[in-house]
């Protein structure tokens, strides 16, 4: 009875160990191509829930910085293993906001993961995502105009 007793308490120990345990740390490394203008900043957004991409309230990372170049990187550090889908869009007038002309259609530049295509709206979040495993990742998306 004392062996299983024993036996018992080392398996919830370990169930417990393994709960806490957080998710493996990964970096994404993203780079943005195409810059037509060192104006501006680039908005570069992770999201993990397909429901909420590319909606401004699903973000869970974010970096802005300057549009300093043709070529503008961000690294997410510590994310997470995971599957993410990426948006980026550059801010040429420094606004903070994405902006379309009356139409809806863009006018400043923009872009996602794989290169995801846009066509009468944004792309799924699978079409626009990255698996990021315990190794990292680093992706880059050519800006659109």
């Amino acid at each position: 009875m004392q062996a299983a007793r024993s036996i018992l308490l080392a398996l919830a120990t370990i169930a417990v160990a393994l709960v806490t345990v957080p998710a493996e740390a990964a970096d994404l490394q993203v780079t943005v191509t195409g810059i037509r203008a060192p104006v501006g900043n680039v908005h570069f957004a992770v999201f993990v829930e397909p429901d909420a991409f590319p909606k401004e309230e699903g973000i869970i990372a974010e970096i802005v910085t300057k549009a300093n170049g043709e070529n503008v990187q961000a690294n997410f550090d510590d994310l997470g293993s995971g599957q993410y889908a990426i948006a980026v869009f550059h801010d040429e007038n420094g606004n903070r906001e994405f902006d379309t002309d009356f139409f809806g259609f863009p006018v400043e530049g923009y872009g996602f993961a794989n290169n995801a295509r846009v066509i009468l709206g944004p792309p799924s979040f699978e079409a626009a995502s990255v698996v990021v495993d315990s190794d990292g990742a680093h992706i880059t998306i050519r800006i659109t105009y």
